[in-house]
């Protein structure tokens, strides 16, 4: 079903992994974070992102992915940094190991401004964050854009998969977002991103799981904790939310959680820990 369609970020452990859905968001359209077990069962994505990760695809038991089932998707599809690699190697490429390790910014030089590039500036500094680097690159591949010293750092096979060395999510990469934007025009009506059908299908989620049983919340007043129990609240299911003084709270920051739970209409416990944590 095209409504239904999303881009599906696959997680191969890179520590920006949820920086890349929520650009995806922020461009206005639906993405989901699935671990590399949930590949084979994704349900109509309209684009695909291979993550980066701390890994090296030359390492025994290194995260691998169904070749066959990613082209039966039939949909563009980004490799980023680990996923580029990983792509190289599945088109008949190779990549290189190193023992030195490339970590900090670094200069894009686009081939041409057209494609995924294009209204990406010549020059533009990007992130890099790996050790490994292609080597060969199979048939048909086209190397798109450079670093500083000629060096491939973005690659495309056919006309939808396409890859890149650099980590486009974060902000040190300058551009990263432009590059990001471009990919997704080549996907067809992509699912645009609503925070208020976002939140609906979170709370359908919520009440499917758990049922008539009760949640036991731990609170601390952070952002996290906080979201959680509203959720948890609006839902409708039968919740507990523990808030626990260790006593090595700021002077007063107890009654502030306090009041912005009830502010907020969320009932909260308070377990006085202070002296199980600072007695002797």
């Amino acid at each position: 079903m095209e409504e239904r369609r999303y881009v599906a970020v696959i997680d191969f452990g890179s520590q920006y992994t949820q920086l890349i859905v929520r650009r995806v968001r922020e461009l206005g359209f639906l993405a989901k974070l699935h671990a590399l077990e949930e590949f084979a069962s994704l349900e109509e994505p309209g684009a695909i992102i291979l993550s980066g990760g701390p890994r090296s695809t030359s390492e025994e038991g290194a995260p691998d992915i169904d070749f066959r089932r990613l082209q039966e998707y039939g949909v563009p599809v980004l490799g980023i940094c680990y996923g580029m690699q990983l792509l190289n190697i599945k088109f008949g490429g190779t990549v290189e190991a190193s023992d030195r390790r490339e970590y900090g910014p670094a200069t894009l030089n686009p081939e041409c401004n057209e494609g995924l590039f294009e209204g990406v500036s010549k020059d533009s500094q990007m992130w890099m964050s790996h050790s490994d680097t292609v080597n060969d690159l199979p048939d048909g591949c086209r190397v798109i854009a450079r670093n500083q010293e000629g060096t491939p750092v973005s690659l495309q096979w056919g006309d939808s998969f396409f890859g890149i060395q650099f980590h486009p999510e974060v902000t040190h990469s300058h551009e990263g977002l432009q590059v990001l934007r471009n990919f997704l025009k080549h996907a067809n009506k992509l699912r645009q991103f609503r925070i208020e059908d976002f939140k609906r299908e979170l709370l359908e989620q919520i009440r499917e799981k758990v049922g008539e049983k009760q949640v036991v919340c731990g609170v601390s007043g952070g952002v996290d904790s906080t979201v959680l129990a509203v959720l948890l609240k609006e839902s409708g299911i039968r919740m507990r939310a523990i808030f626990v003084d260790h006593g090595l709270l700021r002077k007063d920051e107890g009654d502030e959680v306090r009041a912005n739970y009830r502010r907020m209409g969320v009932d909260i416990e308070t377990l006085e820990a202070s002296e199980r944590f600072l007695g002797e």
